[in-house]
Protein backbone atom coordinates (compact mmCIF):
# COMPACT_ATOMS: atom_id res chain seq x y z
CA UNK A 1 0.00 0.00 0.00
CA UNK A 2 1.45 3.37 -0.94
CA UNK A 3 1.60 6.12 1.64
CA UNK A 4 -0.87 8.97 1.56
CA UNK A 5 0.33 12.52 2.06
CA UNK A 6 -2.18 14.65 4.01
CA UNK A 7 -0.28 17.96 3.81
CA UNK A 8 -0.93 20.20 0.80
CA UNK A 9 2.01 20.09 -1.58
CA UNK A 10 2.69 23.84 -1.42
CA UNK A 11 2.90 23.72 2.39
CA UNK A 12 5.06 20.59 2.39
CA UNK A 13 7.47 22.06 -0.15
CA UNK A 14 7.65 25.54 1.41
CA UNK A 15 8.42 24.18 4.88
CA UNK A 16 10.27 21.02 3.79
CA UNK A 17 7.93 18.78 5.76
CA UNK A 18 6.68 15.38 4.64
CA UNK A 19 3.73 13.78 6.44
CA UNK A 20 3.06 10.20 5.42
CA UNK A 21 0.06 8.08 6.42
CA UNK A 22 0.55 4.36 5.74
CA UNK A 23 -2.79 3.43 7.27
CA UNK A 24 -1.25 2.49 10.61
CA UNK A 25 0.68 5.54 11.69
CA UNK A 26 1.49 9.11 10.72
CA UNK A 27 5.18 9.78 10.16
CA UNK A 28 6.44 13.37 9.96
CA UNK A 29 9.83 13.92 8.34
CA UNK A 30 11.43 17.30 8.92
CA UNK A 31 14.91 18.76 8.65
CA UNK A 32 16.86 19.43 11.84
CA UNK A 33 15.91 22.93 13.03
CA UNK A 34 12.69 23.12 10.99
CA UNK A 35 10.57 26.24 11.43
CA UNK A 36 8.66 25.95 14.69
CA UNK A 37 5.41 27.58 13.47
CA UNK A 38 5.08 25.10 10.61
CA UNK A 39 5.87 22.12 12.84
CA UNK A 40 3.46 23.24 15.53
CA UNK A 41 0.68 23.69 12.95
CA UNK A 42 1.17 20.17 11.62
CA UNK A 43 1.27 18.75 15.15
CA UNK A 44 -1.88 20.71 16.03
CA UNK A 45 -3.83 19.36 13.05
CA UNK A 46 -2.53 15.78 12.92
CA UNK A 47 -1.88 13.14 15.56
CA UNK A 48 1.70 12.37 14.51
CA UNK A 49 3.00 9.01 15.73
CA UNK A 50 6.64 9.23 14.64
CA UNK A 51 8.87 12.22 13.93
CA UNK A 52 12.01 11.76 11.86
CA UNK A 53 14.77 14.28 11.25
CA UNK A 54 16.17 14.18 7.76
CA UNK A 55 17.73 16.87 5.65
CA UNK A 56 19.73 15.41 2.80
CA UNK A 57 17.02 13.89 0.61
CA UNK A 58 13.84 15.32 2.09
CA UNK A 59 13.18 17.83 -0.72
CA UNK A 60 13.58 15.03 -3.28
CA UNK A 61 11.29 12.72 -1.27
CA UNK A 62 8.60 15.44 -1.13
CA UNK A 63 8.76 15.96 -4.90
CA UNK A 64 8.59 12.22 -5.56
CA UNK A 65 5.75 11.67 -3.06
CA UNK A 66 3.51 14.28 -4.66
CA UNK A 67 4.58 13.72 -8.29
CA UNK A 68 2.32 10.84 -9.28
CA UNK A 69 0.29 10.13 -6.20
CA UNK A 70 -3.34 10.63 -5.26
CA UNK A 71 -2.94 14.40 -5.25
CA UNK A 72 -2.02 14.53 -8.93
CA UNK A 73 -3.92 17.26 -10.78
CA UNK A 74 -4.82 14.86 -13.57
CA UNK A 75 -6.35 12.46 -11.04
CA UNK A 76 -8.41 15.22 -9.43
CA UNK A 77 -9.67 16.47 -12.80
CA UNK A 78 -10.55 12.93 -13.86
CA UNK A 79 -12.56 12.37 -10.70
CA UNK A 80 -14.44 15.64 -11.12
CA UNK A 81 -15.23 14.95 -14.77
CA UNK A 82 -16.55 11.49 -13.98
CA UNK A 83 -18.90 12.85 -11.31
CA UNK A 84 -20.27 15.79 -13.27
CA UNK A 85 -22.91 15.49 -15.96
CA UNK A 86 -22.94 18.94 -17.55
CA UNK A 87 -26.06 18.40 -19.66
CA UNK A 88 -28.05 17.35 -16.59
CA UNK A 89 -26.72 20.34 -14.67
CA UNK A 90 -27.82 22.71 -17.44
CA UNK A 91 -31.34 21.27 -17.38
CA UNK A 92 -31.58 21.75 -13.62
CA UNK A 93 -30.60 25.43 -13.72
CA UNK A 94 -33.50 27.83 -13.21
CA UNK A 95 -34.59 29.94 -16.16
CA UNK A 96 -32.91 33.32 -16.37
CA UNK A 97 -35.29 36.22 -15.94
CA UNK A 98 -34.98 39.57 -17.63
CA UNK A 99 -34.63 41.97 -14.73
CA UNK A 100 -36.06 44.83 -16.75
CA UNK A 101 -39.30 42.89 -17.31
CA UNK A 102 -39.76 41.52 -13.77
CA UNK A 103 -42.99 42.46 -12.02
CA UNK A 104 -41.48 43.07 -8.60
CA UNK A 105 -38.79 45.48 -9.69
CA UNK A 106 -36.27 46.79 -7.25
CA UNK A 107 -35.96 50.59 -7.07
CA UNK A 108 -32.84 50.60 -9.25
CA UNK A 109 -34.68 48.65 -11.98
CA UNK A 110 -37.63 51.05 -11.88
CA UNK A 111 -35.18 53.95 -12.20
CA UNK A 112 -33.52 52.33 -15.24
CA UNK A 113 -36.89 51.69 -16.87
CA UNK A 114 -37.74 55.40 -16.64
CA UNK A 115 -34.58 56.47 -18.49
Amino acid sequence: MSARHPLPYAFAKAHTLLLEDDGEQLVLSAPEGAAYPALSEVLRLYDVDVMEHEAATLAQRIAAAYAGGESSAATVIGEVESKVDLSRMMQELPAVEDLLEAGSDAPIIRMLNRC
